[in-house]
């Protein structure tokens, strides 16, 4: 599961959530944008079998994306051979719920 901190749409707007508080929908939130979250780890510790975040792999550089990118990095996705590699933009996330406007 991909730790990238996330906000919830809450009765009082959309916010992080307070230790022990409990999302009204967990489905419902949006990525913290880029401009919030300071410098990436180079290792955040997080693996999907058995393989971590890649270093000083270019993102367009598809053929070296691992397990760990395709399922752990919120800025890839997983597409067929020959698919173009979009970036999403995560300076303006898009709320996880489709019915949602970007914040």
């Amino acid at each position: 599961m991909n730790t990238r901190p996330k906000l919830f749409y809450m009765p009082d707007g959309l916010r992080a959530l307070d230790p022990g508080e409990e999302a009204e929908d967990l489905d419902d939130y949006v990525y913290e944008g880029d401009d919030r979250l300071g410098a990436a780890p180079v290792d955040p510790g997080t693996y999907e079998g058995g393989e971590g975040k890649p270093s000083g792999v270019p993102l367009d550089d598809s053929s070296r994306m691992n397990k760990w990118c395709a399922r752990e990095c919120e800025r890839s996705r997983i597409r067929g051979p020959g698919d173009v590699l979009r970036l999403p933009d995560l300076v303006r996330p898009r709320p996880n719920d489709v019915r949602r406007d970007v914040p």
